[in-house]
């Protein structure tokens, strides 16, 4: 009795060759299958590529970022959590020689009116000026600067303003440095920055 494959169909010839029918079944699994592994391919490449372009976006706003913060800034200061008080982290003043102790301790009143707001930068000015004249000093230069801002990581990066009042070499130079205590959000201490120099 002559016997039939399972599915009623001959897909081979005699002598175990495909017959043209079983041939298209074969090509027609083949390309199903190729088609499926294309699709699986592509969504594994999209999603390696969309995984770079995030992590390439992510970098880019992390550089932005980091440029916006220090864009237009001389240093980039640490962040430190000193507490200061209220005060002043530095008052001095200094004379050359030809000033006399009285001449400087006048000043020094003068002065110390001038940083409690008593009197104004062209009072200061003026009364210096008025008095050196009184007492025959000749005058070139007055200059003043009150409550400039500054900004230091903490007290101890202060510079050495008396080594620089010291080389000053003018008739009388005061400088001052003051705090209310505030701090930026980079824990820098914000100073205010007072100088008053007569040549």
């Amino acid at each position: 009795m002559r016997k039939n494959n399972d599915c009623g169909i001959k897909n081979k010839a005699p002598g175990g060759r495909l017959t043209p029918r079983g041939r298209q079944s074969v090509v027609l699994v083949l390309t199903v299958l190729g088609c499926i592994l294309g699709v699986i391919a592509a969504t594994a490449i999209s999603g390696i590529c969309s995984e770079e372009t995030e992590s390439h976006r992510v970098m880019a706003c992390d550089r932005s970022e980091e440029y916006s913060e220090t864009e237009g800034r001389e240093e980039n200061l640490p962040e430190v959590s000193e507490q200061v008080s209220p005060q002043w982290l530095f008052y001095q003043s200094y004379g050359d020689t030809g000033a006399g102790n009285e001449e400087k301790e006048y000043l020094d009143t003068l002065v110390n009116c001038w940083t409690k707001g008593k009197i104004s930068d062209n009072e200061l000015s003026e009364q210096m000026e008025d008095y050196l004249r009184k007492k025959e000093r000749e005058v070139s230069t007055i200059n003043i600067q009150s409550s400039m801002l500054c900004l230091f990581p903490s007290a101890k990066e202060i510079p050495d303003y008396m080594a620089m009042l010291q080389q000053e070499g003018g008739i009388y130079d005061f400088i001052g440095l003051y705090t209310d205590g505030q701090t930026d959000e980079k824990g820098r201490i914000l100073c205010y920055y007072w100088e008053a120099g007569v040549r």
